[in-house]
């Protein structure tokens, strides 16, 4: 599946006001500004290929580096680089930490590799995110945030999306089973640039795994009631994408949405 990171944040700088890490309210029409569902969908998308990026990353580190070498990894951050995204794994944490590995992902495959025996400290870009990152995980031990497998929280740390504008950094529940996706569990932490924590939200109030069926026909369709949002958010649009399965979103005003790999759409306004 290949979802370009590029097209989502243009989608996502089309609609800068108000923050698009947020589902806005639809009017009483049912009808939502397409460039705010479009940015939605977009930052789904852009978590869905940073976390495929680190995955694949994750891989390629683990075939390359000794094992004996492998306790120094601290994090990992992802940064786009003309149409790369690149994952750096980090040892050491703080001012301390240095590129301990990269790898340059395209549409989800690593092109290549780089493991230095004399590593570099991280650059301004990956600094900003790795502290975002390390402050928000704190901020989750301390407020003793919930993941909803019993894997440890993965982590999809996003650039600011202006200058000025806080570090979006999702902590999501880990899939752990082939063919069952958590949605429940996932969190977003806003950090500024100084790594003091800022908003957070929970998506869902309940840990709730979507399972696909065995035996489930070509058209079928996951179905949720969504209680905290007027519109889906980001976490239904990276399900959709990551499940290759569309999700159908009931929302408190009785309207229902369609999440896809291609977007999110309004389909109507239940009747009593």
């Amino acid at each position: 599946m290949q979802l370009h990171w590029r097209a989502a944040l243009t989608a996502i700088c089309l609609a800068l006001s108000p923050p698009t890490s947020f589902a806005a309210s639809a009017d009483d029409s049912g009808a939502q500004a397409p460039e705010r569902l479009a940015a939605i969908h977009a930052t789904g998308t852009m978590i869905y290929a940073y976390d495929r990026a680190a995955w694949v990353a994750t891989d390629a580190m683990l075939a390359e580096v000794p094992r004996d070498r492998l306790s120094a990894v601290r994090g990992w951050v992802v940064t786009p680089e003309g149409d790369d995204l690149v994952v750096t794994f980090q040892s050491e944490t703080g001012d301390a930490a240095k590129r301990f590995f990269q790898a340059w992902v395209r549409d989800g495959k690593v092109m290549r590799t780089q493991s230095s025996a004399n590593p570099q400290s991280l650059n301004e870009t990956e600094a900003l995110l790795a502290r975002a990152r390390d402050a928000a995980f704190v901020d989750a031990e301390k407020r003793k945030l919930k993941s909803c497998t019993p894997a440890r929280f993965n982590s999809v740390v996003l650039p600011p999306e202006a200058p000025g504008m806080p570090v979006r950094v999702y902590l999501l529940s880990a899939q752990v089973a082939e063919g069952n996706w958590p949605l429940g569990g996932h969190y977003l932490i806003l950090v500024d640039d100084s790594g003091k924590i800022g908003s957070s939200r929970s998506f869902m109030n309940t840990c709730f795994p979507l399972a696909k069926p065995k035996t489930a026909p070509a058209t079928a369709a996951f179905f949720v009631t969504h209680l905290l949002d007027q519109t889906p958010t980001e976490i239904h649009a990276f399900t959709a994408i990551a499940s290759a399965i569309p999700i159908v979103v009931a929302t408190p005003d009785k309207k229902l949405w369609s999440v896809t790999r291609n977007g999110i759409v309004f389909e109507k306004t239940l009747t009593d």
